[in-house]
């Protein structure tokens, strides 16, 4: 079982008190699942705009793995794009392709499941309901993954704080999802970070 499996069957076994009842409430103020989840119109700018978003976070990680390799000794020589200097073989394109099929199983307890029945539990404005359901969602989005690292879950807690702000700003799955996929194929393939950060706790 790899990582992000391991990672995801913690998400679907949490409390059904986090995970479930959040979204039965929204389900029953009204809510379709099709407003909830998948905005019908319009899917085409969320996902530019997802890429748009996500580009500075590639950008980020690439700098976090080229500095290091710049700048440290110990790091000397090491491929900033670990895929360059790994083998070809079927394995991990298999295991990234379950990747991004678990990935929208997770944005949709994270963000659709927690965060958003949070933004309607909450008082005050606007922002400040956002705020808090994208931070709150996110610790136990962070919490999941700490069964890895405590690094990996405050990279979890940090990655979805994107995401979350995606979420809030589309009120669709469909940002999220190829945003996340995006981000974590390129820090746990194209740059090795799943390594990394092994190596850090």
């Amino acid at each position: 079982m790899t990582i992000e499996d391991r990672t995801t069957l913690i998400g679907m076994l949490a409390p059904r008190r986090v995970v479930l009842e959040p979204g039965e409430c929204l389900l029953r103020q009204g809510e379709t699942t099709e407003r909830m989840y998948l905005l019908q119109q319009g899917r085409l700018e969320i996902f530019r705009q997802a890429l748009l978003w996500t580009v500075p976070a590639l950008v980020l990680l690439t700098l976090g793995k080229w500095a290091p390799v710049e700048l440290i000794p110990a790091h000397a020589g090491k491929p900033v794009f670990a895929v360059l200097d790994r083998p070809f073989t079927v394995g991990p394109l298999l295991g990234y392709g379950v990747y991004a099929l678990l990935v929208p199983i997770q944005e949709f307890i994270s963000r659709g499941a927690v965060q958003g029945p949070l933004y309607e539990s909450f008082t005050g404005s606007e922002q400040r309901r956002w705020f808090w359901a994208i931070v709150v969602s996110n610790a136990l989005f962070g919490v999941t993954h700490l069964h890895l690292t405590i690094t990996y879950g405050f990279v979890a807690f940090t990655g979805g704080l994107l995401w979350g702000m995606l979420y809030a700003r589309q009120r669709s799955l469909i940002g999220p999802v190829v945003s996340h996929i995006v981000v974590g194929v390129h820090a746990l393939y194209v740059l090795g970070f799943d390594v990394i950060l092994k190596g850090m706790d």
